[in-house]
C-alpha cells in the first residue's frame, strides 16, 4: 500500500525536556506537554488520514492518542524510538557539543550511546519501505527490531547475560548455522541479525529435532508438548491476517488482468492479499487451466494473473537485492540463497554492486518477490541477506512486478 504523503508529529514536553536533559525513560507527557498535544489536536483536525504509526515510548503513544481526532488504530514501530542517549542520559544537553552530536557526517559514540548514523539508518529504513510501498518479512523484521533488539537491551538492563529463544537455529563461535532439524530450520527468519546481535544469544533447540523437542516437553508435563506448531505472525499471533490488515490498511478492490490478453477476469479485494505465485483464492471460474498471480501494479491496483503453473510471468534469472545485512567478513562470489522460507537453497552467484545493493544471478526460478527476504548460505551457515528490491530476466527489470 502507497500513501502520498506523510505528516512528522513530535511528542509533547516530558519531565527530562523540562529540565533539559538527555532522555532514555519511558516518561510519559507533563501537563504542559498534554496541554501542547491538544491544542496541535485542534489545529489538524479537519486533515483527512488513514493511519497514525508512532514509537513505542509512552510520551509517543499518550501524544497520538490525543491527537488521533478519527480514532485510527495506531500501530507501534520500534524503528522509530528516538536516538538512544546510552551513557548521556539524565546528562544536561550542555554536557554536549550539539551541533557535534548531531552531525550526521561524525560517528560520535557516548559510551553506549547510538550514533548519529546509525539513528538514521533505522529511522529512514522505515519511511523507505512506507514511500516504496513494500511488504517486509513481518518475522524477519521482528527479530531484528524487537526480540533481539528491544527485548535484548531490555533483559541486558535487567542484568542479563545471555537471551535463549526457541528459534531453530546453532550458534558456533558468534557465528549462524543451519539447525540439526533442517525441516524446521529458521535462520532464514534470523538473517537480519548482526554480528553484535548474536554475540549473546543462545539457542538450545539447534541440536534438536522437533519430535526429540516434543518429548521431552512431554516428560515435564509441559502445556506445549502436544500443542499444534505455531503458524501465526510473531506479533499478532494465530489470528485470521485478512481481519488483522483490515484493522490498518483500507481495503481498496481493483481489476485482475489477464497479463496475456490484457482482458478483465475479475476483481481483487486489495493487492496487499495476494503473493506472487498465489493460484487459491482468486475466485475465477471459466479457465480449464489455474490462473496464477505474476504480477502486481501499485499504481494502477491492477493483480497481473497467467494461465497455468509454468507460464514465463513466474520466471526470472536474476534480482538486486538491497537492505543487506552481513553478521561476518565474508563476501562470497558463489552460495546458495532462499528465496522464500519453505524453497530449496538455490547456487548463486554474486556480484556486488556498491555497499548497499547486490546483483544475485541464477538459473530461472519461480516465483521470486520483490520485498521478500533473500538469505544466503555456505554450506550450513547463514552469513546473512536483504531485501529483494528488483526482479530480473534476460538483463531487464520485469515491469509488471511492482
Amino acid at each position: 500500500m502507497k500513501y502520498n504523503e506523510s505528516i512528522y508529529i513530535r511528542h509533547g514536553e516530558v519531565p527530562h525536556n523540562a529540565l533539559k536533559q538527555y532522555n532514555n525513560e519511558n516518561e510519559d507527557l507533563t501537563k504542559k506537554g498534554i496541554k501542547q498535544a491538544e491544542e496541535l489536536r485542534e489545529k489538524i483536525k479537519t486533515i483527512d488520514y488513514d493511519i497514525v504509526i508512532c514509537s513505542p515510548l509512552i510520551r509517543a503513544k499518550h501524544t497520538a492518542k490525543i491527537i488521533n481526532v478519527k480514532d485510527k488504530e495506531i500501530i507501534i514501530d520500534n524503528r522509530l524510538e528516538e536516538r538512544n542517549p546510552g551513557d548521556l542520559n539524565g546528562k544536561p544537553i550542555s554536557y554536549t557539543n550539539r551541533e557535534e552530536y548531531w552531525n550526521y557526517y561524525t560517528r560520535i559514540k557516548y559510551g553506549t550511546s547510538e550514533n548519529i548514523q546509525e539513528f538514521f539508518k533505522r529511522i529512514y529504513n522505515f519511511l523507505d519501505e512506507l514511500k516504496k510501498g513494500r511488504t517486509p518479512n513481518p518475522d524477519i523484521m521482528c527479530n531484528k527490531y524487537i526480540k533481539f533488539d528491544a527485548f535484548a537491551k531490555e533483559a541486558k538492563r535487567l542484568g542479563a547475560d545471555y537471551i535463549a529463544t526457541g528459534h531453530y537455529a546453532k550458534i558456533k563461535d558468534g557465528k549462524l548455522y543451519k539447525s540439526f532439524d533442517t525441516n524446521k530450520d529458521q535462520t532464514y527468519f534470523l538473517s537480519q541479525l548482526s554480528e553484535e546481535q548474536l554475540k549473546n544469544v543462545l539457542f538450545p533447540l539447534g541440536d534438536i529435532d522437533k519430535t526429540e523437542v516434543r518429548k521431552i516437553a512431554k516428560e515435564y508435563d509441559l502445556i506445549t508438548a502436544s500443542k499444534k506448531d505455531s503458524t501465526g505472525i510473531c506479533f499478532i499471533g494465530e489470528r485470521n491476517f485478512k481481519e488483522f490488515l483490515k484493522n490498518y490498511l483500507p481495503n481498496i478492490p481493483g481489476d485482475i488482468i489477464n497479463i496475456d490478453t490484457n482482458k478483465k477476469v475479475g476483481e481483487h479485494i486489495g493487492l496487499m492479499y495476494y503473493t506472487i505465485g498465489q493460484r487459491r483464492g482468486l475466485d475465477i471460474g471459466g479457465n480449464d487451466e489455474r490462473l496464477f498471480v505474476v504480477g502486481k501494479d501499485l499504481d494502477k491496483n491492477i493483480l497481473y494473473v497467467a494461465l497455468g503453473e509454468d507460464n514465463e510471468y513466474l520466471y526470472s534469472d536474476s534480482c538486486i537485492v538491497d537492505n543487506l545485512n552481513f553478521n561476518c567478513s565474508l563476501r562470497p562470489t558463489k552460495c546458495s540463497a532462499k528465496f522464500r522460507y519453505r524453497a530449496i537453497d538455490y547456487p548463486v552467484e554474486i556480484e556486488y554492486l556498491n555497499d548497499k545493493e547486490v546483483l544475485v544471478k541464477y538459473d530461472r526460478i519461480k516465483s521470486v518477490t520483490p520485498g521478500q527476504a533473500c538469505v544466503f548460505y555456505l554450506d550450513n551457515q547463514c552469513i546473512g541477506g536483504g531485501v529483494i528490491k528488483e526482479v530480473r530476466k534476460d538483463n531487464k527489470k520485469l515491469w509488471y512486478l511492482l
